[in-house]
């Protein structure tokens, strides 16, 4: 592949170009089926979410995890098909619902676990007001 912008040659798996870092704009044909894409940006693929995906909807918050593990899929069906604009759009909504997940599972595990010592707490000195009594 060769840089508009100084003519330099670079290997194909570069997103910007080797002499003067100017992005290089690339042309993917989606499987064929004559659909062009162009990634001005040189974005490449978007990164993988679907581990984090996955163990926040098993540890922390199914409910808001369950969204995060749909986008995370539909970013690898991106990358798969060198949609790169979408992956990254699809990898950012797995990620804020990932977070999502995170923070809501922090905080109810966070009361249950403030629960559990104040109900440790209050039946301490409820047994220990049992024994001091005549």
């Amino acid at each position: 592949m060769y840089c508009s912008a100084c003519g330099a040659e670079n290997s194909d798996n570069s997103y910007r170009c080797d002499s003067c870092g100017a992005v290089l704009v690339r042309t993917v044909d989606q499987g064929g089926s004559g659909n062009v894409h162009y990634d001005p940006e040189g974005l490449g693929p978007a990164p993988d979410r679907l581990a984090f995906s996955i163990v926040v909807t098993m540890l922390c918050c199914w409910p808001f995890g369950i969204p995060a593990i749909v986008y995370a899929a539909k970013a690898m069906s991106a990358n798969g098909q060198r949609d790169y604009m979408q992956a990254h759009e699809m990898t950012k909504k797995a990620s804020t619902w990932c977070w999502v997940a995170f923070c809501v599972g922090c905080a109810v595990w966070g009361s249950y676990g403030l629960f559990i010592v104040l109900m440790m707490v209050v039946g301490a000195a409820g047994a220990a007001g049992a024994a001091g009594a005549p």
